[in-house]
């Protein structure tokens, strides 16, 4: 079995909603109990990001 990792297409509604799929399923299972954000939520989320999050971005740092 071969995996692949690659950075998410934020315009790409497909993929981010499978990637929304995958992190609820596995929220509901690592977590019983808590509230599952909804696919739009985590979409949301990706798109316009978080107070204390920041996407992942490539080092801007010079020696």
């Amino acid at each position: 079995m071969q995996v692949e990792i690659k950075l998410l297409d934020l315009d790409d509604d497909a993929e981010l909603g499978g990637y929304a799929d995958v992190r609820i399923a596995a929220q509901a299972v690592d977590r019983p109990g808590e509230p599952v954000p909804s696919q739009g939520q985590i979409i949301g989320s990706l798109r316009e990001g978080q107070s204390g999050l920041q996407r992942l971005r490539p080092s801007r740092r010079t020696a």
